[in-house]
């Protein structure tokens, strides 16, 4: 911006500043003089002694008839020509902060892990329900994976293995496993808060708790209504040790459930996996009792 009849640009628009705030003009008068003062402020060689974008934003609040002038700066290279920003985005937005983009981030954490449970949560009853389908019925299994093979004597060899899907509510199931003679073991699938559980519920032939009995965990995020996983929790691994069974401290457990089809119970950890495989197509007799109920 050059001279303008021999004054300086400071000059004109510093006047021009006055005239806007002070002087008595009519609208059209005053929508020029803004546009004017937007153009100082736009104007580098003006910029930096007389006034501001934020002295222009201020000024042209102030007459809101000048809110939609546009105009080109007044210097005449066309390089440093720009439009006048609109009034109401004239002042300058602060800067958004990093604890503002951490906040956000934190947010959208928070609604991807809602999501998730509640996905869980969906996926838990499915398996549930499918689980419950089978309520009254019992089935014929054998095992498909033992690894590695047991040392000394196995005690599934060469005995009939029976699940029953005998006792059945809202919140728990319990499902007798028996294995031949031996009905000491009870499998027990209850709703928690967030999803499943699964405890192992150990007896004599008495009634009387074994040493080692309700045992196990809770479902872990990612299961689906075919399958769910429960790692071993923290009282069941203070069982394990207590009774010197620490190589148990990693255990998980799954079950399977395919309508008409397939029931999988399933033990792995390092170095360990056990599985045992039940036909739901082909239902048989319901077995006595599971020691310890009636």
């Amino acid at each position: 911006m050059g001279q303008i009849d021999g004054v300086s640009p400071v000059a004109v628009c510093t006047d021009a500043r006055a005239w806007l705030r002070f002087a008595p003009m009519n609208a059209i008068a005053t929508r020029l003089t803004a546009a004017l003062l937007v153009a100082c402020a736009c104007t580098p060689a003006v910029a930096q002694t007389a006034l501001t974008p934020v002295d222009a934003a201020a000024t042209v609040a102030d007459h809101p008839e000048a809110a939609n002038v546009q105009v080109e700066s007044l210097d005449q290279n066309p390089s440093t020509a720009v439009a006048a920003p609109p009034a109401d985005e004239a002042a300058i937005a602060p800067p958004i902060s990093a604890g503002d983009a951490h906040e956000g981030d934190a947010g959208n954490a928070r609604q991807d892990d809602e999501h998730d449970e509640e996905a869980d949560a969906a996926a838990a009853d499915a398996f549930f329900e499918r689980l419950a389908g089978l309520c009254g019925h019992a089935f014929a299994g054998r095992v498909v994976i033992d690894a590695p093979t047991p040392a000394g004597d196995d005690p599934f060899a060469g005995k009939a293995l029976v699940m029953h899907v005998r006792e059945c509510s809202q919140r728990e199931l319990r499902i007798p496993f028996h294995v031949g003679d031996d009905r000491s073991r009870t499998w027990v699938v209850t709703r928690t808060r967030k999803g499943l559980r699964l405890k192992h519920d150990h007896r004599h032939a008495d009634g009387s708790d074994d040493d080692v009995t309700l045992y196990g965990g809770d479902s872990e995020a990612g299961g689906s209504a075919r399958r769910q996983q429960f790692p071993v929790d923290d009282d069941s691994r203070a069982t394990f040790t207590r009774t010197n069974r620490a190589v148990s401290n990693t255990n998980v457990w799954a079950i399977e459930v395919e309508p008409g089809q397939l029931f999988v119970y399933e033990l792995a950890r390092p170095g360990r996996l056990f599985r045992v495989e039940f036909d739901l197509g082909q239902p048989v007799a319901a077995p006595p009792p599971p020691w310890g109920s009636r």
